[in-house]
């Protein structure tokens, strides 16, 4: 007979397992004077860190979560003369996370999905819920300001270029999500059934699991002006101009929306 015919009594199920981080970090720079009129600065820093994911209910799923951070900032100045001077700035910075399943294994499946028994207190079988997802930021920065000092104005003028590029994925229940009111349904292979009287049953899977690309590039200049009016009174006023693009998920999918359009009365 099915458990919800015969009540079998069932105590708590609770586990403990190991649970540390690690971090190793570096800071480095160097400053060189190569001329009189040329200075270049450099600064790296980085960071590896690892630590448990122990948001499986059971530690046999736990998995190391990576990360990694990466700072990279260059700079060169140079006098033109006494009077114009030119600054030029690279950075790069590099942000890595993910959230792996570990490499269990369900028999008849290509991965190991998320079962749940709510007679056993909601005992969970299977990785993080959340995982996997992947989050990765490239952004590379070039900055550029001249100075100018011409009699009672000092002039500034620069620009500034980002191309960040930026895969991520997270499907939520790409490994499947399941869940039986007893214990007798799931050891005789009953399918969830979510109109089950006790309540409990869940069935869920997404289909794939894409990546999004959030690639986009931006620009920015400006232009600057300290007027000294008076040696008491000093104006300042300037323009500046941004542009930001889109993610390159969002505009390589935007066609996908024709297929909600309606001739004659919207097009999308």
């Amino acid at each position: 007979r099915r458990s919800s015919d015969l009540t079998i009594p069932t105590g708590d199920v609770g586990f403990s397992g190991p649970s540390y981080w690690n971090s190793l970090n570096t800071a480095n720079s160097f400053d060189w004077n190569i001329s009189p009129n040329d200075q270049l600065r450099g600064r790296l820093a980085w960071t590896k860190y690892g630590a448990i994911d122990t948001n499986a209910q059971l530690p046999a799923f736990w998995a190391t979560t990576p990360q990694r951070y990466w700072l990279v900032p260059l700079s060169e100045y140079h006098n033109f003369s006494p009077n114009i001077n030119n600054e030029f700035r690279f950075g790069f910075n590099r942000y890595a996370q993910n959230y792996p399943v570990g490499s269990a294994t369900y028999p008849g499946l290509t991965v190991f999905p998320n079962l749940a028994i709510s007679e056993l207190n909601g005992l969970q079988l299977g990785p993080d819920g959340n995982a996997p997802q992947e989050t990765i930021q490239n952004l590379y920065q070039g900055v550029d300001n001249v100075s100018w000092v011409k009699g009672r104005h000092n002039f500034r003028i620069g620009g500034e270029f980002r191309w960040i590029i930026s895969p991520q994925t997270f499907t939520q229940r790409v490994r499947g999500d399941y869940e039986w009111s007893f214990t007798s349904d799931f050891l005789n292979d009953f399918y969830p059934n979510p109109g089950n009287p006790a309540g409990g049953d869940f069935a869920e899977r997404s289909a794939g699991d894409p990546v999004y690309y959030g690639n986009k590039k931006a620009f920015y200049t400006y232009f600057n002006d300290e007027f000294r009016m008076t040696p008491n009174l000093t104006l300042n006023y300037g323009l500046r101009y941004e542009w930001t693009g889109e993610p390159l998920a969002a505009t390589s999918l935007q066609p996908l929306n024709a297929i909600s359009s309606v001739p004659g009365l919207i097009t999308f």
